[in-house]
């Protein structure tokens, strides 16, 4: 993200805080003088286009004052406006009564003949002349007496009815403002999001560079030290003792310690090598190697000859013990154990041993089936009697018979009684 160009991006956002900070500037405040009205508004207490009014100013003492004139004021002209409004319908319902009369009457009219009684039509005259002026009074009554305590408790009510709209009002206003309100938070929301999510990417980016500046500080450090100690070992490889020009000579010098001792150490190995020299020379110390380099394979070379007799006697003697396991384990029957008796001893014994587990099965049989009759005793007395009975029959008839007897007996002394 670093190598990207935002400037789309952040023109796309100029661009989205102008157009949301128009739309909040139009919906709360242009919105809301077209919500209380503007014009020919009826509500003028609760007009707020005037800069006077409520929404720029509070309430204020002024706005108060204004308030309790034009409610004053209200309160004033209730009674007068009521009483005409009264008087309208009054004679709007006369008229609509008197036209519903005169339709009956033609369509009365229509279907029947007019009467030509004249008394009869003036009795009818008295009577609907009677009932008009009995209308009169009870209207004049209501109009003296009754409409007016009405219209003055009323008035009460008119002033609340007043006091409701204005609250309604203001409900209104406020949900207007909340809901604009929660769009606007929405959307701020959303673009702090946006950000914060381009903010928190640009971090991560940024910890991966750190953590890839620190691998490349530890390689950069890593290359310092291998070139420092190349340059060591540069720096000692030129020394003048050990460069290649002093393997020109033939004779060693004292203060190369390193081929002294390595000509020493040849001299060691190699017994047959005089060990007092006037001086070491290189040719020695070749010679002396090859002849070490002679020795080593002759090592080898015994080395893998003894090797390969030790095999063969390993080899000879697996088969020889093998032979002799053939020898010592033929005929077993017993996995794999040496046979140590005869054959006919085996065959008896396993023969007995068969006899010794069927008679063990025998007794367990025997043994479980006492002890089911042993339970079937205890539980059922007439077969506890018949057992008896069995051993009276077979061991002592003298002892059966007198059973029987007494048996007799109390059956008989049953039956009598």
């Amino acid at each position: 993200m670093a190598q990207m160009s935002l400037d789309d991006y952040h023109r796309a956002e100029q661009h989205f805080t102008q157009e949301l900070t128009a739309y909040t500037q139009k919906q709360f405040f242009e919105g809301m003088a077209r919500m209380a009205g503007e014009g020919d508004s009826t509500c003028e207490i609760l007009e707020i286009s005037d800069p006077q009014s409520l929404l720029v100013k509070g309430e204020s003492k002024d706005v108060s004052d204004k308030d309790c004139q034009e409610m004053s004021r209200l309160q004033s002209i209730y009674p007068m406006s009521e009483i005409q409004r009264i008087n309208a319908l009054v004679d709007q319902q006369q008229l609509v009564s008197a036209c519903q009369y005169a339709e009956r009457k033609i369509g009365t009219l229509q279907r029947e003949r007019p009467p030509t009684d004249i008394e009869a039509l003036s009795d009818q005259l008295e009577n609907v002349q009677s009932d008009v002026s009995k209308i009169k009074r009870e209207m004049a009554r209501l109009t003296e007496n009754e409409i007016p305590s009405a219209i003055e408790e009323s008035s009460v009510l008119q002033k609340t009815y007043v006091l409701k709209g204005d609250y309604d009002l203001k409900l209104a206003r406020q949900d207007y403002f909340t809901s604009n309100q929660d769009q606007i938070i929405n959307q701020l929301v959303q673009q702090r999001s946006r950000n914060e999510f381009l903010a928190m990417a640009y971090e991560v980016e940024a910890r991966n560079h750190r953590d890839t500046h620190k691998l490349l500080v530890a390689v950069a450090m890593d290359l310092q030290r291998n070139s420092k100690e190349l340059k060591d070992r540069m720096q000692m490889m030129s020394d003048p003792s050990i460069t290649a020009a002093r393997h020109q000579r033939g004779t060693i010098s004292d203060r190369d310690t390193f081929m002294t001792r390595l000509h020493n150490i040849v001299e060691e190995t190699d017994a047959t090598t005089d060990r007092h020299h006037l001086f070491l020379t290189y040719s020695g110390l070749v010679e002396g190697v090859e002849k070490l380099k002679d020795h080593l394979e002759s090592l080898h070379t015994s080395h893998a000859s003894t090797s390969c007799s030790q095999d063969n006697r390993l080899a000879l003697l697996e088969k020889n013990v093998k032979s002799f396991e053939a020898m010592v384990y033929t005929g077993s029957v017993r996995g794999g154990q040496p046979v140590l008796s005869p054959q006919a001893l085996i065959d008896h014994q396993g023969q007995l041993e068969n006899e010794l587990q069927k008679l063990e099965q025998t007794i367990l049989e025997i043994v479980t089936d006492l002890s089911r009759k042993e339970k079937i005793l205890k539980t059922d007395s007439l077969q506890a009697t018949e057992r008896e009975l069995f051993l009276y029959f077979f061991n002592d008839p003298e002892r059966l018979d007198q059973v029987l007897q007494d048996l007799n007996t109390r059956l008989q002394a049953q039956l009598v009684s």
